[in-house]
């Protein structure tokens, strides 16, 4: 039983924080926020309206009174925006309250479903965006805002949405609760238990019954004309849609440059999905994207070539404008494969730009960079060698050495004062012994960057040191913190090694790179 009164409470709740979410969306002006979770609240839970007191009813029913006045006055704005936002949101408004059980229940909502026809609505909401649209499509149009505009009818086809899938799917929510509250009541009846409280539970069971049933029909038998109206709405959405990015599209194709293109392009391809599902290829939109896309194209493939020529022209004995040239074919045959006589081009400019090197190591992870470093400027080969590059290190080698420094102390400390007030002093001479230790670990590497261009040649020792000391005092030693034993831990040669490996690594790769640094200026 208890389980069944959490359950009910659960459902309870959810109804509840939706009328206070609705009075929020009120006081923050978003109106259509405030309708939807409205009826919300009571579709959802049936008795929430029956329970409704006729105060309460009142305040909501003025509220509604409100909006519809608010929607009135800014229909009948001076400004689009406003009239463009009003006809959009009462076409939401009208869709969600045309499909609430509970709609008419308010004088508000049934005059205002009586005094309007969705279509009328549906269609002035398009005739003001386009309006709206138009105002700003034009060759020195915002392009950007415009597409805001026309995309904003997709909060009407998101609202007729909405209302499709909650007639054809029960809330889960509510089906959940029934499920669990009939597996209770099979279990009193299988144990036998309590007459009195399954009586209630069965009749409380038998009105969810009927009440989801009700629902059940309510949801799966949405007035098929509507349905067909719901979706010539959605293919209407569509169509204004791409309509809009075909326009924007043809201005943008007319003023030529390939950065118009690349947009036109775009555009092109955005009308065609918005309304493939209707038909394909709406109004050559795709066509035309491809069209628009094989100028552009063309148009960048020429523009990489004449850099590369540029670059290929007065390289020189320059190895780095070579490889520019050799960039800007590779980048003209993204473009358009094969694009005039670029595969030649990118050969020779490869072989002029490119250093031929070999590398020899004894280090993986050295090699590794190296590779990378040189990948951009240079290709590994065997013959026909331009740079010998060689790295080797040798093996860690680890040594420690201590030394030890005696210190003889004297120090004088109060220890109070005698009858007449002069100080007693107690005199401490004690022994210092300082053990320093030290712990070395070297690794010698050579570095070389050699060849026709280029001579650069690194030997040189990686030295990681940690010092330890160790303190003791002995003696007659004073009573203070100052004169304590400390004694530092060594790190080993295993942690030693790990750090003049970390040592070797940062300074041979700012090696690496700076010779690669100076290739890249040959």
């Amino acid at each position: 039983m208890k389980k069944i009164l959490f359950v009910i409470l659960c459902l309870s709740f959810i109804s509840c924080s939706n009328l206070y979410k609705a009075n929020k969306a009120y006081d923050r002006g978003d109106y259509v926020q405030n309708v939807e979770l409205t009826f919300k609240y009571f579709d959802e839970k049936p008795e929430n309206f029956e329970e409704l007191k006729e105060k309460k009813k009142t305040e909501i029913d003025n509220k509604f009174s409100n909006i519809f006045e608010y929607y009135k006055k800014l229909k009948n704005s001076e400004d689009l925006v406003d009239r463009n936002n009003a006809n959009i949101e009462l076409f939401k408004i009208y869709i969600v309250s045309d499909n609430s059980e509970y709609s008419r229940e308010f004088q508000a909502e049934r005059d205002f479903l009586a005094s309007n026809n969705i279509k009328d609505i549906f269609n002035l909401a398009l005739k003001t965006n386009k309006e709206l649209f138009s105002q700003y499509s034009g060759k020195n149009g915002d392009h950007n805002y415009a597409l805001k505009v026309i995309n904003h009818t997709l909060n009407m086809e998101n609202s007729i949405d909405e209302v499709m899938q909650g007639k054809t799917n029960l809330d889960t929510n509510k089906m959940k609760g029934y499920r669990n509250l009939k597996k209770e009541v099979a279990n009193y009846r299988a144990n036998g238990d309590n007459n009195e409280a399954l009586k209630v539970i069965e009749e409380y069971t038998s009105n969810v019954d009927n009440s989801t049933n009700e629902a059940i029909q309510a949801k799966t038998n949405l007035d098929r004309n509507k349905i067909e109206l719901y979706k010539n709405f959605k293919m209407e959405i569509a169509k204004h849609r791409a309509d809009g990015y075909i326009a924007l599209a043809k201005v943008e194709e007319e003023q030529g440059s390939n950065r118009y293109l690349r947009s036109a392009q775009n555009l092109y391809y955005q009308a065609s999905e918005i309304y493939s599902k209707y038909q394909t290829n709406y109004k050559n939109s795709y066509s035309n994207y491809e069209n628009v896309k094989h100028k552009a194209d063309l148009n960048d493939a020429e523009d990489n070539y004449k850099k590369g020529i540029e670059e290929y022209r007065n390289a020189g004995s320059s190895k780095g404008k070579y490889r520019a040239a050799n960039y800007y074919f590779r980048e003209a045959q993204k473009y358009v494969s094969n694009y005039k006589d670029t595969t030649k081009l990118i050969n020779e400019s490869k072989e002029k730009g490119y250093f031929k090197y070999n590398l020899t190591s004894n280090n993986s992870d050295i090699s590794r960079k190296i590779n990378d470093e040189m990948s951009s400027i240079g290709y590994s080969v065997n013959n026909g060698i331009e740079v010998f590059i060689e790295y080797k290190n040798d093996e860690f080698t680890y040594n420690t050495s201590s030394n030890t420094n005696t210190e003889q102390l004297r120090k004088e400390v109060q220890t109070g004062t005698d009858s007449n007030g002069k100080a007693i002093i107690k005199v401490y001479n004690f022994t210092k012994t300082t053990t320093t230790i030290e712990e070395v670990g070297k690794i010698r590497y050579f570095l070389s960057m050699r060849g026709t261009y280029y001579n650069n040649n690194i030997n040189n020792d990686v030295i990681f040191r940690n010092t330890v000391k160790n303190i003791k005092y002995t003696g007659d030693v004073p009573p203070s913190s100052d004169y304590r034993d400390s004694e530092g831990k060594t790190l080993g040669s295993y942690e030693v090694e790990k750090k003049t490996i970390e040592k070797l690594r940062k300074e041979v790769n700012y090696n690496i790179d700076s010779m690669v640094s100076d290739l890249k200026r040959i």
